[in-house]
């Protein structure tokens, strides 16, 4: 545990395959309701710690938990938005408890009806990023290899969409050639890096955009990183979703820039964020970042 002024505070837990303890390996780490944490780790096992960080209940399970494309629910479920099990639906709620043997984890229920156009391509169920909004709300992006555009999306987790809101700019491409010349058959599409809800209607996504121009040289030797550098190039935006305005933008970053200055994820109820970044020594650290809003 560390704090916003990067002061670390305490260890929890150790490894093992106690209460308490966690499997060797990554660990995936979700927030839920009334300040508790949901740990997944390798042994397909979901640690629920308190407020305290102590031990409510470890269950096996056969959920997957993706940081950015599930959250936890008021009644502990979560809701997902990476691997729907329906085909014709977007989001998918699943309990986190269950066998680990299980091949599929257990589908409360399936919300939001794809569009026809992306079920049958298949990208109807491709992966969305979503963030809880509050009040039984969530929002999400567009899903993964559909072609929309800049789209965020408002839901209900009764599976209602709310609003859409769509932005129209020169830098977020449609994924089509500009030129009968031009192939873009090798150059992924432009996608959403992260969706965060910052407080009530604001909204920041960073996004990125490959550059088709350079693309094939990082494709070619994606070890070079002066390739890399050129290969793509990221934005980050602030939105006031309840007006529909774009309060802030970064413009276009490379990406070493973009690993130095754009935050991962928000401390709640500030313009404080952090990710994560390596030290000379290779040990592994955090960044922590202030957002800061500049008139022009």
């Amino acid at each position: 545990m560390w704090d916003s002024s990067d002061v670390f505070l305490r260890t929890v837990g150790q490894r093992g395959l106690g209460p308490g303890e966690f499997a060797r390996g990554a660990l995936t780490i979700l927030p839920a309701p009334d300040h508790q944490l949901y740990v997944l780790d390798n042994s397909r096992r979901v640690t629920v710690l308190d407020s305290s960080y102590d031990v409510v209940r470890a269950t096996a399970t056969s959920i997957g938990l993706g940081p950015g494309y599930s959250f936890v629910l008021a009644d502990g479920t979560v809701l997902d938005g990476a691997r729907p099990l329906d085909p014709d639906a977007y989001f998918d709620i699943k309990r986190a408890t269950g066998a680990a043997s299980k091949a599929l984890p257990e589908v409360v229920r399936s919300i939001g009806n794809a569009l026809d156009a992306e079920r049958d391509a298949g990208s109807g169920t491709g992966e969305r990023l979503v963030a809880d909004a509050g009040n039984g709300r969530f929002r999400a992006g567009p899903p993964e290899g559909a072609g929309r555009g800049y789209e965020i999306e408002l839901w209900s987790t009764a599976g209602v969409r709310v609003r859409t809101i769509r932005r129209e700019v020169t830098w977020y491409p449609s994924g089509e050639a500009d030129t009968e010349e031009q192939d873009l058959s090798d150059v992924p599409p432009a996608e959403f890096e992260t969706l965060q809800v910052v407080g009530t209607g604001l909204v920041w996504v960073t996004l990125m955009v490959p550059n088709p121009k350079t693309w094939a040289a990082y494709a070619r030797n994606p070890t070079d990183g002066a390739a890399k550098a050129r290969a793509a190039q990221n934005y980050g935006e602030l939105i006031d979703t309840e007006a529909g305005v774009v309060l802030a933008r970064t413009g276009a970053l490379d990406v070493g820039v973009a690993q130095r200055v754009m935050a991962w994820g928000w401390f709640p109820g500030s313009v404080l964020g952090y990710r994560p970044c390596d030290m000379p020594n290779g040990a592994p650290a955090f960044r922590i970042l202030e957002a800061r809003l500049r008139g022009k």
